[in-house]
């Protein structure tokens, strides 16, 4: 089950903390809530399997989201 630990408000964010998280080892998938809004800035759900959130969220907090 994947579980969402971050919404980003800009593209450019979730695709800068998929790299990190993906540079950890740790499987990503980045979700716009917006259909429309996919080819430009909106809100961005980024997604980790639930057995790896609690790292993801050491991850994150470690770069300072």
């Amino acid at each position: 089950m994947w579980i969402v630990v971050y919404v980003a408000e800009q593209k450019s964010t979730a695709h800068h903390i998929r790299q990190i998280l993906s540079d950890e080892g740790v499987l990503v998938k980045i979700r716009c809530t917006d259909d429309e809004a996919e080819h430009k800035d909106g809100l961005y759900e980024i997604l980790v399997p639930q057995s790896e959130a609690s790292e993801t969220h050491s991850i994150l907090m470690e770069h300072g989201y």
